[in-house]
Order: C-alpha cells, then sequence, then structure tokens
C-alpha cells in the first residue's frame, strides 16, 4: 500500500515535471512574440490565435510525455497493481488539460488527442516500467 502510494505521489511529480520540461524545450524553439505576456486567460488566448502549429504541438507532446513518464514511474515504483496506480498521474494531467481546454480555446486537432490520450499513455508508459523480481514471482 505503502509503495503504491508513493509510486502515484512520484508518478504525479514527475509527470508534472515533464510536462514542465518538455514545454520549455518548446518555447525555446517557439518563444512569445516581443511584448506578449499571457498570464491572463484573455493574454492567451489572443496568444493562441496567432501561436505556430509547432507550438501547440510541443504542448500536445508536453501532454503526453507527461502521462507516459507519470505512468511509467507510478508502475516502477509501485510495482502491485500498477495499472491502477498509473491511472493517478493520468487523471491529474487529463483534469489540467480539461482545466486548461475550458479556460483558453484551443485548436480541435489540439483538443481531441490531449484529452484521448493520457490515460492511454499512462498505461503505456507503465507496461514499459520493469518488474522487480518479488514483483514478478506474485504475477
Amino acid at each position: 500500500m505503502f509503495r503504491s502510494l508513493m509510486g502515484a505521489l512520484a508518478g504525479v511529480i514527475t509527470a508534472f515535471a515533464t510536462i514542465f520540461v518538455v514545454e520549455a524545450i518548446g518555447h525555446t524553439f517557439y518563444p512569445p512574440p516581443p511584448g506578449v505576456v499571457a498570464n491572463t486567460p484573455a493574454a492567451m488566448a489572443e496568444f493562441m490565435k496567432a501561436a505556430p502549429v509547432g507550438a501547440l504541438l510541443s504542448v500536445l507532446v508536453a501532454w503526453c510525455a507527461g502521462a507516459f513518464v507519470g505512468g511509467f514511474v507510478a508502475a516502477l515504483i509501485s510495482q502491485k497493481n500498477r495499472a491502477m496506480v498509473a491511472l493517478f498521474p493520468a487523471g491529474l494531467v487529463l483534469a489540467g488539460v480539461i482545466g486548461m481546454l475550458m479556460m483558453v480555446k484551443h485548436p480541435l486537432w489540439m483538443a481531441i488527442p490531449a484529452v484521448l490520450l493520457p490515460i492511454p499513455l499512462a498505461f503505456l508508459g507503465a507496461q514499459f516500467a520493469p518488474k522487480t523480481k518479488a514483483a514478478q514471482e506474485v504475477a
């Protein structure tokens, strides 16, 4: 039980750290125009209208990578109930994605995969996480 809780917590932290890092990398390739500060929903909506496809794609990749890595780490640490534990960081990533989509209008091509992919990618990440010998004996 303790390992499952720690796995879920580590998965969440890792998921959001991954999102932060991948988005930061995307911002180096697609920096906002000079003088643009997107710190309010209205300013963010204006920025979204002019954002290049690559910038939006990098955000989508960040969300997906966060779910995958969060599921991987959660399963790696928990070792038991791996798929269920991977669901926790994926669910929080999905909640964040839905919240962002509700606050700021995103293109449909971005919104659909952003909602559909976090859960399956977290489960896929859990499948890639190696099992310890003790967990293999139980399974």
